[in-house]
């Protein structure tokens, strides 16, 4: 552009050739790296060969930018770019060459009308990379949430089967109770009968038979003592049962549990399987955090609202 206006402004054209005066601009000019063209050959070219050289480079730059607009690998952008410019060129020769009465207001507008189209193509191109992107988050979004969903699933599923074992357990260990609590019951009725036979026997003989009297009391003191040792078994197996009969821990408690963990553990792909390494800090500040299903309830709906695109 710089080379165009110095040609055709008459005072930068005087400019230049003061400068050239001054010796501020050598003669001898020397062609940029690369080019085919040395300043001799430029020099000798006749106006015929500036043409057609013009003329077939022009005509080889169309026929590539032209294919080039096919493509869709993001080269048919820059082909819309050197198209528009191929054209402000053709447009600009036929002013300047032509008779327009202002071909320097003509090209500028020219100019500006090309830029807004040019800058119109980028937003739409912008536009449709957006919601292309859009789309490719969209599929990638429902794919976690799918996936989220089946964890979901299996996690309930695999507490719902636990909950059974548990229960099952549970039961056979109920059972088992019962029978221990029937056959102690026996022994101690059975224990008491012998005892009060005894006793009367010994009133019965208690004035002749001090000896054997004295034997009957120590066998009761002997009673006595596996009476207590049975209290003591008794009282043992009591505490096992009331271990044994706490409630199993719930689905909502064991996914709420699973969410706090993560959080706390810094463990964002801690499953449900995974629930025997937390240790029981974290446990106790889960407990305190969220005592009620109410609260752990709130928890998931916090996590899953969001993923299903809903709110609360």
């Amino acid at each position: 552009m710089t080379a165009a206006r110095t040609l055709i402004d008459p005072n930068t054209l005087a400019q230049f050739q003061a400068a050239k005066q001054r010796g501020e601009i050598p003669d001898q000019l020397t062609p940029p790296e690369g080019c085919a063209l040395s300043v001799q050959r430029a020099r000798r070219l006749t106006p015929a060969e500036w043409k057609r050289g013009w003329s077939d480079s022009l005509e080889l730059v169309t026929e590539i930018v032209q294919n080039a607009h096919t493509r869709d690998d993001g080269t048919e952008i820059g082909a819309q770019l050197v198209d528009r410019v191929l054209d402000l060129l053709a447009f600009g020769l036929t002013e300047f060459a032509g008779t327009s009465p202002d071909p320097r207001r003509a090209v500028r507008e020219k100019t500006e009308l090309v830029l807004n189209m040019l800058w119109d193509n980028v937003k739409e191109t912008i536009a449709a990379g957006v919601e292309e992107y859009r789309g490719e988050l969209q599929r990638e979004l429902e794919g976690q949430l799918a996936v989220e969903r089946e964890q979901m699933t299996r996690a309930a599923d695999q507490a719902q089967a636990d909950a059974t074992e548990y229960r099952r357990l549970l039961d056979a260990a109920s059972a088992q109770m019962i029978r221990e609590r029937t056959a102690h019951a026996d022994a101690l009725a059975a224990l008491r009968d012998q005892m009060q036979r005894e006793r009367d026997a010994v009133i019965v003989r208690e004035r002749a038979w001090n000896e054997e009297r004295r034997q009957l009391t120590a066998d009761k003191t002997a009673a006595q003592d596996l009476a207590a040792s049975l209290n003591r078994d008794l009282d043992t197996l009591t505490t096992r049962l009331e271990e044994l009969t706490m409630p199993a821990p719930t689905a909502l408690e064991r996914t709420s549990l699973c969410l706090y963990a993560r959080t706390a553990m810094s463990r964002p792909d801690l499953t449900q399987a995974d629930l025997p390494e937390v240790p029981e800090h974290v446990r106790t500040a889960w407990q305190a955090a969220l005592p009620t299903p109410a609260d752990q309830m709130a928890q998931l709906r916090a996590v899953a609202l969001p993923i299903l695109g809903r709110t609360a």
